[in-house]
């Protein structure tokens, strides 16, 4: 029994730690979309200038006023993300974003094969739509839609050719890649809303498909 009470005792202190980053972290910048914290003290304006420049692109997408935490170490990362190992992860309970280790001099997230502005996207667009739909509804939007549209926003440049799209493999950099060729095809070439693009039920598969017959000749 005592064990248990410890157990629980240890739960709870971690729950209110990964709850409240900002108990933790001195440093915070204010910035038009959105307040980052940070263990570093950063350059407010330089950060803020290169987080609110991808932010522009969401403004009549709906409310993006949401804080993010940027992290020192991976330890730091995983402990205050329920040990987790992407690139970055939305608190499912209160909404906020955690990101690694931010290299503002080289642009770039420590640890991370994605372009930085990659992850900036789908930062803002995981946090923007969990804000949009219940924490419930969230939790059902399927990855790749989120991932493709992120891609496409970040318009960064790839290390894939179109056609590599025939043959496929297994990577995880491709199949982000994929998602974002199936997520243009949808958007652009079938005309589907945006906004309903992400809570509608919508094969994959199916497009996928299309994709290949139209460019796979």
């Amino acid at each position: 029994m005592k064990k248990i009470i410890i157990f629980i005792f240890i739960f709870v202190v971690y729950l209110i730690i990964t709850f409240n980053p900002s108990l933790f972290m001195k440093n915070k910048c204010q910035c038009s979309s959105f307040v980052i914290h940070s263990f570093l003290k950063y350059e407010c304006n330089n950060l803020c200038q290169i987080f609110d420049r991808e932010a522009e692109k969401y403004k009549n997408y709906g409310d993006l006023n949401f804080d993010i935490y940027i992290y020192n170490g991976e330890m730091d990362y995983r402990l205050f993300s329920f040990f987790s190992k992407g690139h970055l992860n939305l608190n499912i309970f209160k909404g906020f974003i955690n990101l690694p280790f931010f290299d503002i001099e080289r642009k770039e997230f420590k640890n991370v094969e994605n372009g930085y502005k990659e992850v900036i996207n789908e930062a803002i667009l995981r946090g923007l739509l969990f804000k949009k739909y219940s924490p419930f509804t969230y939790l059902f939007i399927d990855d790749w839609k989120i991932i493709g549209y992120a891609k496409i926003k970040a318009d960064e440049i790839e290390e894939f050719e179109l056609s590599s799209i025939c043959e496929g493999n297994k990577t995880l950099k491709y199949k982000r890649y994929e998602n974002m060729v199936v997520t243009r095809y949808i958007v652009d070439e079938k005309n589907y809303n945006v906004l309903n693009f992400f809570n509608d039920n919508i094969s994959y598969d199916v497009y996928l498909k299309e994709v290949r017959n139209k460019y796979c000749k």
